[in-house]
């Protein structure tokens, strides 16, 4: 309990990243799994990274780059080529493309 969390957070954070991570890579529940990595990022930034105070930016700006872009992909969701895509868009056979207009 060095910066007062508990040290089983130390495993869920591990488990977090692992699966998390995992996720991300096969586009499979992206936004969750990226919301809740943002979350994670955003409390390893507050509790261990930011020891050297706002300025010592290069303590933090890993970490910071990884929230951004899971708070991201937590926002926008997954891409075309994803399981969460195909997933969606295999019960509504619904194109992209929009129709062309009567002339």
């Amino acid at each position: 309990m060095q910066h007062g969390l508990p040290a089983q957070f130390v495993y869920v954070a591990g488990v977090l990243e692992a699966f998390g991570g995992a996720l991300l890579v096969l586009g499979l529940f992206t936004r969750p799994a990226a919301l809740l990595l943002a979350i994670e990022m955003g409390v390893a930034i507050w509790k261990f990274h930011s020891t050297g105070g706002i300025m010592a930016v290069h303590l933090y700006e890993f970490p910071l780059a990884l929230c951004a872009a899971c708070a991201a992909l937590a926002t926008v969701g997954a891409g075309l080529v994803s399981v969460d895509e195909s997933l969606l868009s295999s019960g509504r056979r619904k194109s992209r493309v929009p129709k062309k207009a009567k002339e």
